[in-house]
C-alpha cells in the first residue's frame, strides 16, 4: 500500500499524469526515513528539512500528516524490522522552462522492507570527475548523478565512491556523508560545500558536540584528509566504518564505532543494549 494525495491504495493502482514535472524533469524533492519496528526515526527533522528545501526550490509545500504516515505503517504491517519510507513531493505541471513559485502537484509516501547489506568495513574509491550541480544541498528527484557514482564504484569492485569539486575538495559518498574521528576530535566536509548534509550527520554532529568533541567542518583536498577512523553515515545503512579510501587506509576502532552507534540509538530512543549488526 502507498499513500498518494490523501488516499491509501495498492502500489500498482497509483498513477500520476505524464505531464507532471517530477516525471518529465525530475522537478521535486524527497526524503528517506528509516522506520524501525514501526517507528519513523527522526521524522520531525526530516519533515522540517523537506519543508525548507521546498522553499529553496520555490515549491509551495503540502501539509504532511504524521498520522497518515502511521496509518501507512499499519496498513503495510510494518511494525517489525527495518523499512524504508520515502516521502516524495513533485513540482507541479508548470510549463515555464525555469523554477517559478508554484504549488506542489503530488505527495507520495512509499514504504518498502529494507535489508541492510552484510556488515563489513567499506572499501571506497574516488569518482574520477567532479560532481557539481545546483541542487546538491537537497534531495532532488533529479539525482541520476548519484547512481553514476555508485555504478562506477561497482565497476571498480568498491563499495562506494567519494565525490570532489573541480578544485579537488572532498564532498560526500554517493548516498552518505563522511565522518572522521580521532580522540575527542571529529571532522566532516563543510555544509558550505555543494553537498547534501544529511539528517544522520546532523544528528551525529549534535551528539559529538554535546559529548565534548571538537567538531571541525572542513574544506580539504585528498592529500589533507584527517587520520583516525573514517565512517560513511546515512539514513538507511547507518554508521559504517571505512577501512580504505583511495590509497589511504583508516583504523578500524570498534570502541569508537560502538560509541557512535550507542549514542545515535539513544538519540533515536531505541537503545536497548545495542549489538553490532550481523
Amino acid at each position: 500500500m502507498i499513500y498518494l494525495d490523501g488516499e491509501f491504495l495498492p502500489e500498482k493502482e497509483a498513477k500520476i499524469p505524464v505531464t507532471d514535472r517530477g516525471f518529465l524533469l525530475g522537478d521535486g524533492l524527497y526524503t528517506t526515513v528509516q522506520v524501525r519496528n514501526g517507528e519513523p526515526l527522526f521524522l520531525d527533522i526530516h519533515l522540517q528539512r523537506l519543508m525548507k528545501h521546498c522553499e529553496e526550490l520555490h515549491i509551495a509545500p503540502p501539509t504532511i500528516s504524521r498520522r497518515a504516515i502511521e496509518q501507512l505503517i499499519e496498513k503495510n504491517e510494518a511494525l517489525e524490522g527495518i523499512w524504508r519510507l520515502k516521502i516524495i513531493i513533485s513540482g507541479g505541471e508548470e510549463t515555464l522552462m525555469r523554477l517559478p513559485k508554484r504549488p506542489y502537484s503530488h505527495l507520495i509516501f512509499l514504504l518498502t522492507p529494507f535489508t541492510p547489506a552484510p556488515y563489513a568495513p567499506l572499501r571506497m574509491g574516488f569518482f574520477p570527475m567532479p560532481v557539481i550541480h545546483p541542487h546538491a544541498t537537497f534531495k532532488s528527484l533529479a539525482h541520476l548523478s548519484r547512481y553514476y557514482v555508485m555504478e562506477h564504484a561497482y565497476a571498480q569492485g568498491w563499495d562506494d565512491c567519494v565525490t570532489t569539486t573541480e578544485q579537488g575538495l572532498i564532498l560526500e559518498a554517493s548516498f552518505g556523508n563522511l565522518l572522521w574521528i580521532e580522540g575527542k576530535r571529529a571532522w566532516t566536509p563543510s555544509p558550505e560545500l555543494p553537498l547534501h548534509f544529511g539528517v544522520t550527520i546532523t544528528v551525529l554532529k549534535t551528539i559529538l558536540e554535546r559529548e565534548g568533541f571538537e567538531v571541525h567542518l572542513i574544506k580539504a583536498h585528498r592529500g589533507e584528509l584527517p587520520k583516525g577512523s573514517l565512517f560513511r553515515v546515512n539514513t538507511m545503512s547507518g554508521i559504517r566504518p571505512v577501512e580504505k579510501l583511495g590509497e589511504g587506509c583508516f583504523a578500524l576502532e570498534s570502541a569508537v564505532e560502538g560509541f557512535l552507534r550507542e549514542k545515535y540509538e539513544e538519540e533515536a530512543g531505541l537503545y536497548e543494549g545495542l549489538k553490532r549488526p550481523s
